[in-house]
């Protein structure tokens, strides 16, 4: 084979060979991933509890409605699930999941609350995002959570306030 004709089919094969390899790294996210800002807005309230609400050793379940945006964009209103126990000092852990048509986020959380103005409790902790499906597959990140609940009832929803990074 000539010289020129082996340059020629290297040529060729490049061609085919880099534009795989591009769409590989896209299809299999390694080539997209970035680091968002996000907020959401969380209403929930506990669908099931096991013993008094904030009792050290209750299990709660709870379910709610979603809103928020990604890097400023709305991502419109999905739900969220999440099932945990009460603890000592008024801490709730718990693992749940947040979907929408787009896929889902799976979550740790960690919420403290303490007594707060007007007959609610103030709520602050953290989220800890472990995984995703759909749109956000491989997501990772952590959230800092504020917000209020009604005080020694359930008569009302609980709403939390979650901002920080994920990277997906």
């Amino acid at each position: 084979m000539s010289q020129r004709k082996l340059w020629w089919l290297v040529a060729i094969l490049l061609l085919i060979a880099v534009p795989a390899f591009a769409q590989a790294q896209l299809l299999t996210g390694q080539a997209t991933r970035r680091t968002h800002k996000v907020a959401f807005t969380t209403l929930s309230d506990a669908v099931k509890l096991s013993g008094p609400l904030g009792a050290p050793g209750t299990k709660e379940r709870d379910a709610g409605i979603r809103t928020g945006t990604i890097d400023g964009r709305s991502v419109g209103t999905g739900a969220v699930v999440d099932s945990g126990t009460w603890g000592a000092g008024g801490t709730f852990r718990a693992t749940g999941r947040s979907f929408d048509t787009r896929g889902t986020v799976a979550f740790k959380t960690v919420v403290t609350a303490t007594p707060g103005p007007g007959g609610k409790l103030r709520l602050k902790g953290t989220i800890t995002v472990i995984s995703g499906t759909g749109a956000f597959k491989g997501i990772r990140g952590t959230l800092k959570v504020t917000g209020t609940a009604p005080l020694g009832s359930d008569d009302d929803a609980d709403t939390l306030r979650a901002t920080g990074t994920v990277t997906f």
